[in-house]
């Protein structure tokens, strides 16, 4: 019934310092896929990462999610050789209670050829008083985490109960590989009530 609508950073603090080291940068090899913008930018450019933290939400079958935050706590500077370590964080997580959810999020098929199209079908139900929902979906192309594509913005005035809503993806010149369709049910002011993802191949 939460739904988290952002994550800020209130303080952070406990830094030790040093330098004499020597670490090989290394990417790292694993795909952990798209991760949120970063919250905010570490102003000194020759250290790395540049981030503070970034922030998702996984949705889970069983309608519930899980919130995870991901921070950057050690610092290294490869040209003076100096580190930074943070030891204390602390996060303020936004979240709202929401009756509507995205009972059922899918596609006609797991896999496509290039050029077909993708058809996307969504149920949701309010189970409280009826309110004005807005529905978006995207397509997240899950080698880069970019938005490739907006598929639906729809607005459900007076929703009380269940409801369903069709939409279609053209997959015509979008390369070969992964993708996420992720839809949205908002209210009027933004904030996000439900959240569902179905992925697919081209």
């Amino acid at each position: 019934g939460y739904q988290v609508q952002g994550v800020t950073l209130e303080e952070r603090s406990g830094m030790t310092s040093d330098t004499g080291f020597h670490i090989p940068l290394m990417t790292d090899a694993i795909d952990n896929g798209p991760a949120a913008p970063l919250a905010e930018a570490d102003p000194a450019t020759d250290w790395f990462p540049e981030g503070i933290f970034d922030w998702r939400v996984n949705q889970h079958p069983d309608g519930s999610s899980t919130l995870t935050v991901r921070m950057y706590a050690f610092y290294y500077d490869a040209l003076t050789t100096d580190i930074r370590f943070y030891k204390n964080y602390r996060f303020n997580i936004e979240t709202v209670t929401s009756s509507i959810t995205i009972d059922w999020l899918a596609t006609d098929r797991a896999s496509y050829d290039q050029g077909d199209l993708v058809l996307v079908d969504l149920q949701l139900d309010n189970s409280g008083d009826a309110q004005d929902v807005i529905l978006s979906a995207r397509v997240v192309a899950d080698s880069t985490g970019e938005v490739v594509d907006g598929l639906l913005l729809q607005t459900l005035t007076g929703l009380a109960g269940p409801a369903a809503f069709s939409s279609q993806w053209d997959s015509a010149g979008f390369g070969p590989g992964s993708y996420t369709v992720e839809a949205g049910a908002r209210n009027l002011e933004g904030q996000i009530l439900d959240r569902a993802t179905r992925s697919i191949r081209l």
